[in-house]
């Protein structure tokens, strides 16, 4: 994948039947040390700017994504809910 910003963090509620739908429900957001969640290795707040770098289904089939801070050199898996991607990679999402 490209050294790009190709994605952002997003904490919106997207179930049209919450009582939050469109709001921010989750202003920072977990970065995770697997697909399977076992540590959280840092969080970010909601709209942090990121980088896609890779992506696995976890042991339940969900999909998530490695992604990097663009100011940051600290890696981590995060559910691809919670990831907005730039318009330039929208092909590529699921």
């Amino acid at each position: 994948m490209s050294a790009e910003v190709n994605g952002f963090l997003d904490g919106v509620e997207r179930d049209p039947l919450s009582d939050l739908f469109q709001m921010v429900a989750c202003p920072k957001i977990n970065l995770w040390d697997s697909p399977d969640r076992e540590k959280v290795v840092a969080t970010y707040d909601h709209g942090t700017p990121i980088l896609i770098l890779d992506e696995a289904e976890n042991s339940d089939g969900r999909l998530f994504l490695k992604v990097r801070p663009i100011f940051s050199l600290r890696r981590g898996w995060v559910s691809e809910n919670f990831v907005v991607r730039s318009i330039n990679n929208a092909q590529g999402h699921r």
